[in-house]
């Protein structure tokens, strides 16, 4: 199940949240999931793609947080992966500018986050050796 949550919910965008939350599971974003270090970030014909942190479930899932940004859409998201990715959590509002980030979001994502078990990020090594796995 998704969990979803938008700026818009009484319709002032022309474009429904559905919509706006689609790219979230483009191939390319996915792809880059599986490779892209935390704190970096890559152009793709979707948009730009920022991977924020990398979680270890107590499941052993790998989830990943990110962020994408469009030209008319800021999102932010959580994609959990045992056999591929799949985007579990996700908001969505109207991008207003180069540096916007949603204004709640982050609370929102670490609430989703501490809810799954995520506990601290991966960070150097130990999310290397994750993504590297992944590849396996």
């Amino acid at each position: 199940a998704v969990a979803v949550a938008s700026g818009y919910f009484i319709g002032r965008q022309s474009q429904p949240d559905v919509g706006r939350l689609a790219h979230l599971e483009d191939p390319l974003v996915l792809r880059e999931l599986s490779r892209l270090e935390s704190g970096h970030e890559v152009e793709l014909p979707v948009g730009r793609l920022r991977v924020v942190s990398t979680y270890r479930l107590p499941n052993e899932a790998l989830c990943r947080e990110f962020r994408l940004r469009t030209t008319s859409t800021a999102s932010g998201a959580v994609a959990c992966r045992t056999n591929e990715w799949k985007v579990t959590f996700a908001l969505a509002e109207p991008a207003k500018g180069a540096e916007y980030v949603p204004s709640s979001g982050g609370d929102l994502v670490d609430t989703y986050l501490g809810n799954l078990g995520a506990g601290n990020p991966l960070e150097g090594e130990a999310e290397a050796k994750a993504l590297a796995a992944i590849e396996r």
